[in-house]
């Protein structure tokens, strides 16, 4: 095999999983309030379109506010 068909690893600095990298860009911190979490997801996204937010109450005792998100395809 000809030598400039590998690829030389770099072991100085390994790959970081995508989660760490994601968390040192946005470096937001998660907050007991949902209206503030939400804020800071569509801050970070752009309040992108392709990013839906439903707001829902959970629970058949004592309502919880929740929040599903979702991707559209």
């Amino acid at each position: 095999m000809l030598s400039f068909f590998k690829q030389k690893k770099n072991r100085s600095n390994p790959q970081q999983p995508k989660e760490e990298i994601y968390a040192q860009k946005s470096s937001v911190m998660i907050d007991f309030s949902l209206s503030k979490n939400l804020e800071d997801i569509k801050r970070i996204t752009g309040n992108s379109p392709d990013i839906v937010i439903r707001k829902v109450k959970i629970g058949s005792l004592a309502k919880i506010d929740a929040a599903v998100l979702s991707k559209l395809q």
